[in-house]
């Protein structure tokens, strides 16, 4: 009896394994996320399900130059304005071929592997829409060469609509035309979706992006400008539409108004795979969004008091702007006080100049001119 058993056991096993195979299949098959980077309530998780807590950089200053950056202390600020200024001084065919060189040869792979070995893990690249436009390809040329090299890397890459049609913010930032034309726009803001559609159609199975920051810092804090606060999100609603009818996979990111630092203007999330992004600088010590952060890029609860993660901004300034308040910032080795006025945007200039060095702080007018005065 007792060998007649054993057969049986042993001829069932064989079954038993082939249904237990079975099931992890079709559970692999039915995690969507698997591999990319996604939401999972409060955190942000790798495409293993690791926690991810984000330390990077971000490429300013690249295809969205701005005054500042160039240590022009007035005006010219904005691209724009920058443009002109070359025109004028170079001629616009030869000022034409200075900015697609200087867009071609800002960022080597040189750089990407330096910011790897610093210790960083991602990357946030500000992008102007002008460039993905149907019939303009030079965006995608530049975005996929660098998304390569942060492949190689092992680092993961934000994409950041810095500049959008017709401008979210009015000011220098964005390149815009003295005012947040986008949010009394329906053209501008159909354009804007139209972008991120394809954007995401072309980036939709890389899982080296790990996401589209849809509009950078919107809505000054301007007083007359706050009448565009209850604009942002069914602007923000129409964008993720777009994209998920493209791409499922990514995590989508939003931005608080008033520089990325008013949630009161969000209902509760509105897809299954978003982050809140704020940006902490220009702000009261004495706004909760100013509390010390014990650990960089950290998915923490949503201001809002919702249980999706937030993004802290290690990937722009870290300038506190007038306020007393420091950023803690995520170094090789872990969470390093910084002073207040770092400025982690800049170091793509420190790489692409081979200074290595920090620049000098933002200058008085820009920091005048987006607190309002």
């Amino acid at each position: 009896m007792t060998p007649k058993k054993q057969t049986a056991s042993r001829r069932f096993h064989p079954f038993l394994l082939i249904a237990a195979l079975t099931l992890a299949i079709s559970a692999h098959a039915a995690d969507p996320n698997r591999g990319y980077v996604h939401t999972n309530g409060s955190q942000l998780v790798d495409g293993q399900g690791h926690t991810l807590n984000l330390r990077g950089a971000s490429l300013g200053n690249w295809m969205v130059p701005e005054g500042y950056m160039f240590r022009l202390e007035q005006d010219p600020q904005s691209p724009r304005e920058i443009e002109a200024l070359l025109n004028e001084l170079l001629g616009p065919i030869a000022a034409t071929r200075f900015w697609h060189d200087y867009r071609d040869r800002y960022v080597t792979r040189a750089d990407i592997q330096f910011l790897q070995h610093t210790g960083y893990n991602s990357i946030r690249i500000p992008i102007d829409y002008r460039f993905f436009t149907p019939g303009n390809e030079e965006g995608f040329t530049l975005l996929d060469r660098v998304i390569g090299w942060a492949q190689e890397a092992g680092l993961y890459i934000v994409i950041d609509i810095h500049a959008a049609p017709c401008g979210q913010t009015g000011t220098n930032i964005d390149n815009s035309w003295g005012y947040p034309w986008l949010f009394e726009s329906p053209e501008c803001q159909q354009q804007t979706v139209d972008i991120w559609k394809r954007i995401a159609a072309h980036y939709r199975d890389s899982k080296t992006v790990l996401g589209y920051d849809l509009l950078n810092e919107p809505i000054p804090p301007f007083p007359q400008l706050q009448i565009y606060n209850a604009r942002l999100e069914p602007l923000y609603r129409r964008m993720v539409a777009g994209i998920r009818e493209v791409d499922t996979h990514h995590v989508v990111i939003l931005g608080g108004a008033q520089w990325d630092t008013n949630f009161s203007v969000f209902g509760p999330p509105f897809d299954s795979n978003v982050m809140y992004t704020f940006h902490k600088y220009w702000m009261s010590p004495s706004s909760p969004l100013s509390r010390p952060i014990s650990t960089s890029g950290t998915a923490i609860t949503c201001p809002c008091g919702w249980e999706n993660p937030v993004k802290t901004p290690t990937h722009g300034s870290a300038n506190s702007g007038s306020c007393s308040t420091k950023t803690r910032l995520a170094g090789p080795s872990g969470p390093t006080k910084r002073w207040k006025n770092l400025q982690l945007r800049f170091l793509s200039i420190a790489l692409s100049t081979g200074t290595r060095s920090w620049p000098s702080p933002r200058p008085a007018a820009e920091r005048e001119r987006r607190k309002g005065k």
